[in-house]
This record gives C-alpha cells, structure tokens and sequence, in this order.
C-alpha cells in the first residue's frame, strides 16, 4: 500500500513539473495538460489499485479451482473401502457399484462451485483487464503530452491535432470505463462470496456475512441512482415543504456508473414519452412559462456532469422563486434558460463572503464580488423589460424582490424605493414609471445595499467604497425629493438611503455630494409649503411617523464645519443653506401675516425639530440660523405659547424613536431651544445676498429626476 500511495504522489509529482516547464503554452494547452495530469494521476491510482484486486482475488480461486476437478483423496477413500468390503468375512457383503467409484468414474463438479468460480474468473479477468487498459493509456498520455524539440508554431499544430484525435477516438470515454470494469469485478467477486458461503449452509457464517455484502451493494446501487432520481423528488409537493424552505442540495454523488445510470434512464423516458406523445420531452412547453418541472426535464437532456450542474443551477432557482415566493414564470422556449445567470447561487455566494467575518476574504475579491453583484443585478432588473407583459413594472419589482430576499435578507426590516413610493399613482399626470427608469432605480438600490451591508461588517475600507455608497445614496435620495409619486402609506419606515448625511459634512468626501444632498435638504422643506390639511400619516415624506429621525440625520451636517471653508463649491453650499433658511423664514412671516393665521403649520413643526436637534447635537447654533430662530420665537409665542397646536402633526410625530432622540417631544419644557437663541435679528439671513451658485462654482441645481 504506501507503494501505491508513493508512486501515485510520484507521478503526480512528475506531471506537475512537467506542466510547470510548460508556462509559456497558450492557455487552451495549459488547461488541456493540467486536465491530463488529473487524468494520469487517476489512471496511476485505479491501475495499482486492480492489481492489489486481483492478488485478492487469485488467492480465493486458487482454493475454489479444485472443486471443479474430483478430488484424488475421494478417490483413495472410495477404493479403499472396496477392498475393505471384499476382506470382510461376513455373510452378507454389501453391494459396490465398481462403475462409480472405479478409477477411470466421471464426476461432475457441483453448480454452485460452476457459477462460484464464473464469478471471481470473471472478476480477476475484469480487474487485470483494468490494469491493461490503464497501463496503455498511461502510454497513450505520455506520448499526447511528448513535445520535442519544436517550434511554438509546430507545437500549437500537433497540440490541435492530438487534441482533435483524443475526442474522435473516444480516448476519455475509455478513461471513464477503467473504474466501471473495477467496480464490476468488485461487485461479481461480492456475489461469489454468497454464493461460496451457501454453499457450506452454515446460517451462522452465511447471513452477517449477506448482510453486510448487501449493504455494500446497496450503498453502490443507491449513489449510482440517486443524482438522477432526485429530480423526480423535487416535484413532490411534501418533500421541501416547510416554514422557511431551504433550497434542495444537489447530490454529489456523481460518478462513470451514476453518469450511464442517468444518460439510460433520460433515453427511456425520452424514448417514451416520443413513442406516446409523437414529440420530443420538450417541446410541449415551447414558450409556456418556466417551471420546476420544465427545469427537471431540462436536466435530463443534459450529455455532461458539467451540463447537469449547469442545469441544477437554473432548477435551484426556479425552485427558491416556486416555493419561496410562488412567483409565476413568463412564457420562455425552454432552451433559453440556458443562458440565465445563475442567480440564487451567485447571491448565496455573495451573501456568504459578506457574512463571513473573513476581512482579508472581503478585501482580496471585493472588485469581484460587487461586479458580480453588478452584473446579477442589472440582469433581474432589466430582462423583465423585453418581455411583454400586461404589468411590466410588477414583473421587474417581483424579480427584483426574489433577489433581495435571498441576498440581503440578513434578519433586519428595511423599506425600497418601491415599498414606499407607489409607482402607480403619479400626483400631477397620473401616469406610471416607464420601466427603465424603474429598473434604474432598483438597480442602484440594490448596489446601495449591498455596499451597506459590507460596511457594517467590515467599516475599515478605504474611503472610495464608502463615497460611491453615498453617490448611490444621493441618487435615490434626488428621486425621493423630486419625484411627484404618492407615497404608501402602509410603510413603516423611510428607504435606509435617506438616512446617509453623516457621511456627508466629512472632508474625507468631496464638495459636489454635500452639494447634491442640500438641494436636497431644501426641496425638503420647499415642499412642506405644498402640503395640504389634512395631514395623513405617511402621506408625503414630511408628514411621516419616521419624518423627525430623518431630520435628526439631517444635523449631521455641521454648519460650522461648512461655513468654515470658502474653497471650491462651499460658498455655493453656503448659499444654499442661507437661501433654505430665509425661505422657512419669509414663509412663517407671510403666514403670521395673514388674518386667519391660528393654527401652528406643518413648516414650523419641521423647523421645530430641525433647530432642536442642531442643538442637542452642537450645543450652539451658526450665526445663518438667527433670523430664523427669531421668527420661530415670534411664531411659537403667537401658537404654542398661547396653547394653540396642531393636534394631528403631534400625533404622527410622536413615537418611541421620536421621544428617544427629543426627550419630552413637543412639551413647553422642549421648545425652550428658542428661548435663549444668539440673538441677530433677521440682519444675518436678510440683509446677506447669498452668493450665486452660477457665479462661484458653474454648477446648478439637480433638476428633476423626472425632467
């Protein structure tokens, strides 16, 4: 044995180094001699190991040969008593049948000793057959792989053309047929066994030693049916049912016999069903929708192991879609699914690096794993919008769900674009999302997910991941403030990229993203004067129960810290704010004004929160927020202080997350922030001529996403 083990390392030792004298090769040479080495290795293995077979096997024919011949003891024995017979002396001689016992007598060997040693000849024909055949091929390698002396011209040609030669001749398939003829000596030598113990009729002998040659016939039988009997169990309804269904693992036990087995039984129901039906397996679903039975039947028209898995992987999805999330399917040829990315294996992949707590995993392949990410992404997003279907855009959010849920699906709620803007509705022309522009939005949604899930696993890399994060976070952040679409109110939460502005007054990041996301922060409270009474809970992004967390996030971006630079887009970025902060201004004067004025509106309560929590956050306030903390003083004296709220935005504002980041929300001690304010008048915002985007930077303000 360490022989065989000795001179299997040897030969792969050898093969290795005569692959690594080969790196200068093109790469098809390569890949074809590293498949060779695999194959000489396999091939060194199998052929040691039919030797060591056949020596076993020899020495239970050399026992069970001399029952096919009479035995000369017998035949002494039976002269013997003849002539002991014809000595005796007694009057009553007993019968001998001289042609029966006579030395020139035939006898006929027993059946069981016949078929005992057609069994184990036959077996050590098998095994030594293994042994040659496995010996020739090692030749036939040798020389496939025997470049002398040529040019890299030459060479590439002979490789061609021995590579052309090994296919037409068949050449694997004979490599594949080496460990069948073993297993079938392994298995007739078995079968000769049981059948040589029966032979004595010892019960106790016969049964234990049945036994247990049965069970190492049965486990054979078992793993040579099993990869392809599992698709028939995949279509029972009971099988994978359960609470939180887990995708089918495919059988490993793939092997030449499984392989026969499967091509076999795939030709029989091919046959069959052809015969019965008059068509081909497939072609009663040409273009119908896609389901787990049509995936079943895929695999069984699969030549290769490589096909089948190719296969299985398209079968794993379209369960996990079947059982999971019992999404229908679009009508599809069935040969197209060929060409689907392996969607739900890709993503487990994904999900399994993100989650590993491996830094120096996440580090080393995190390029691949996000174009991976990439590319999976924009192939659910996008291959709905080819398709005709009555509903496109639902179509697009079904895929797209499948995907988050067994990608990012890692035990924490969190709310979509879609989930909390409905598509369907749109406030001023009623119409709906074209589906680009959907699969756009999704698509970016998605890479800010994943990029958030790597970051709170892993918060030291480098600044560029976090800045595109933030890029993604400011795109979706534009469409939330832009768009003109009705916001669901069964949402219990706002999209997680709302909440991205503490990365924002960083000097890590550059000034355009702090200059996209305060157009943002003031088309916020721009649109506060639109909203009319009454106010629903959830109805518009102001008038939501998660509305003053959002503006706790919103005070992460210090003033201080943006008033203090004057270089690149600052003075923009400051202009912008001291314009935010004189419109809320002008519009509580314009509103205390009026002659109905009473009832405190939806813009004081947003500032309310706003100026409250800069406080809580930076102890102080800049010196562009007085004028406004004088016409919020002035407006809660004339409301709040006069007992006069608005009963309806303090209900929707108030929450357990409201009261633990404003402790005592809405209460007379909470707006006390206004009673001790730096007091400059209006003079700051006022009689300051904020500083022209235009003339500063060239740069404008984001239109639209809709424009």
């Amino acid at each position: 044995m360490e022989h065989t083990v000795r001179t299997s390392h040897e030969a792969r030792r050898s093969a290795m180094q005569r692959l690594e004298r080969r790196g200068s090769e093109p790469s098809d040479i390569r890949e074809s001699l590293s498949i060779l080495v695999c194959q000489t290795v396999n091939l060194h293995l199998i052929t040691h190991k039919a030797g060591l077979f056949s020596a076993v096997v020899t020495a239970f024919i050399i026992e069970s040969y001399k029952t096919l011949k009479p035995d000369p003891n017998d035949t002494i024995i039976s002269l013997l008593s003849i002539i002991a017979n014809r000595l005796d002396n007694t009057t009553t001689p007993i019968p001998v049948l001289l042609s029966s016992t006579g030395p020139g007598s035939h006898c006929s060997p027993a059946a069981s000793s016949i078929r005992i040693n057609n069994f184990w000849f036959i077996s050590l024909v098998l095994s030594l057959a293994t042994v040659l055949t496995g010996t020739i091929s090692l030749q036939w390698i040798r020389e496939h792989q025997n470049y002398p002396n040529l040019t890299p011209r030459d060479r590439y040609a002979l490789f061609n053309m021995r590579a052309e030669g090994l296919k037409k001749w068949h050449i694997p398939k004979i490599f594949t047929a080496l460990p069948l003829l073993l297993q079938s000596a392994l298995v007739l030598f078995f079968v000769g066994i049981i059948d040589f113990l029966l032979a004595f009729g010892d019960v106790g002998v016969v049964i234990p030693v049945s036994m247990v040659t049965i069970l190492v016939l049965l486990f054979l039988v078992i793993t040579t049916m099993l990869p392809t009997v599992q698709g028939f169990l995949m279509c029972l309804p009971y099988l994978y049912s359960r609470a939180s269904p887990m995708s089918p693992s495919q059988c490993p036990y793939k092997s030449p016999q499984a392989h026969a087995f499967r091509v076999m039984l795939s030709s029989v129901i091919q046959l069959c069903h052809k015969l019965y039906t008059g068509e081909s397996l497939l072609s009663k679903w040409w273009y119908k929708p896609i389901n787990l039975v049509v995936c079943v039947m895929i695999t069984w028209t699969k030549k290769t192991w490589t096909e089948f898995d190719m296969a299985w992987l398209k079968l794993r999805h379209q369960f996990m879609q079947h059982y999971d999330l019992d999404k229908g399917s679009y009508p599809r040829d069935p040969s197209d699914v060929d060409n689907d990315p392996p969607i739900f294996d890709l993503a487990q992949a994904l999900r399994a690096h993100i989650t590993s707590q491996d830094t120096n995993v996440i580090k080393n392949s995190l390029s691949a794993q996000y174009h991976c990410f990439s590319e999976v992404s924009k192939w659910v997003t996008d291959r709905e919008t080819d398709q005709l279907h009555d509903e496109p855009l639902q179509a697009i959010i079904q895929s797209n769900e499948y995907l988050r849920d067994i990608m990012l699906n890692v035990g924490r709620y969190f709310v979509s674009f879609t989930g909390y803007c409905d598509i369907s509705t749109h406030v001023e022309s009623r119409a709906i999302l074209h589906p680009s522009k959907l699969s756009s939005i999704l698509h970016q949604e998605n890479m800010f997910f994943f990029l958030q899930s790597l970051y709170r696993t892993y918060k030291d890399f480098d600044t560029g991941i976090t800045k595109h994060q933030l890029e993604l976070a400011m795109r979706l952040s534009t469409d939330i403030h832009y768009s003109h679409y009705k916001h669901s109110t069964a949402a219990l939460g706002l999209p997680d990229f709302l909440f991205e502005p503490f990365f924002v007054g960083n000097d890590k990041y550059n000034d355009a993203l702090q200059w996209q996301w305060v157009n943002n922060f003031s088309k916020f409270f721009q649109s506060a004067e639109g909203v009319q009474k009454p106010y629903i809970p959830g109805g518009t992004l102001q008038t939501h129960q998660a509305t003053p967390r959002l503006i706790w996030y919103f005070t992460f971006v210090s003033l201080e810290r943006t008033f203090s630079q004057n270089e690149g887009l600052r003075p923009a970025i400051q202009g912008k704010f001291i314009d935010t902060f004189r419109m809320i201004t002008e519009n509580l004067n314009e509103q205390m004004s009026l002659p109905d004025f009473r009832e405190p509106n939806l813009l004081f309560y947003l500032t309310g929160l706003y100026l409250c929590a800069t406080k809580l956050r930076h102890k102080t306030y800049h010196v562009c927020l007085d004028g406004l903390i004088s016409a919020m003083r002035t407006y809660k004296e004339r409301t709040i202080d006069a007992g006069i709220i608005n009963s309806d935005l303090e209900e929707i504002y108030s929450g357990p997350v409201t009261e633990t980041l404003y402790e005592g929300t809405f209460s007379s001690k909470w707006w006390d922030f206004l009673d001790s304010p730096r007091d400059r008048g209006d003079s700051s915002i006022s009689r300051r001529s904020p500083p022209s985007v235009r003339e500063h930077t060239g740069v404008t303000a984001p239109a639209s996403p809709d424009s």
